[in-house]
């Protein structure tokens, strides 16, 4: 998994999933395979350094910046469609939304296995349910049937 945006304008961004295609020693990259609306997109990967201060000491942490993504949090799929997806629906899910999030990552029903479905684990925020109320009171009282 990529973890930065800096190749965005190629369709690349923060947590777009790719394979290791190779290694080049010589200009200590690391080339990456990643599929793209466009396609597959084939990119080479510098490391990245991050400077930062500890008690007061400069410090600094060289990385490519992949990481290895055999799954991935709802939270960090928010914002992607993803090609095939694999949910369990238990008591992992603990923030309202989450399970609409997780669902809405597919692109269509059959490419989505459950393994699991606990229809209690699906949380509601009651003032999203008040708020949609009052909303559907105005376009009624406008909108008369």
């Amino acid at each position: 998994m990529f973890l930065n945006n800096t190749f965005f304008n190629s369709g690349l961004a923060n947590g777009t999933i790719g394979v290791v295609t190779g290694m080049n020693y010589a200009d200590n990259t690391v080339e990456v395979t990643f599929p793209t609306s466009t396609g597959l997109t084939v990119t080479s990967i510098r490391r990245v350094t991050d400077s930062f201060l500890i008690n007061g000491a400069p410090c600094s942490h060289t990385q490519f910046p992949l990481q290895n993504a055999c799954t991935l949090t709802v939270h960090k799929t928010q914002g992607l469609t993803l090609p095939h997806i694999s949910l369990s629906i238990d008591d992992s899910m603990f923030a309202c939304s989450q399970v609409y999030v997780a669902f809405s990552r597919a692109t269509s029903w059959e490419n989505l296995d459950l393994y699991a479905f606990e229809e209690n684990q699906i949380h509601i925020d009651q003032e999203v349910i008040i708020e949609n109320q009052r909303l559907w009171s105005l376009f009624t009282q406008r909108f008369p049937q």
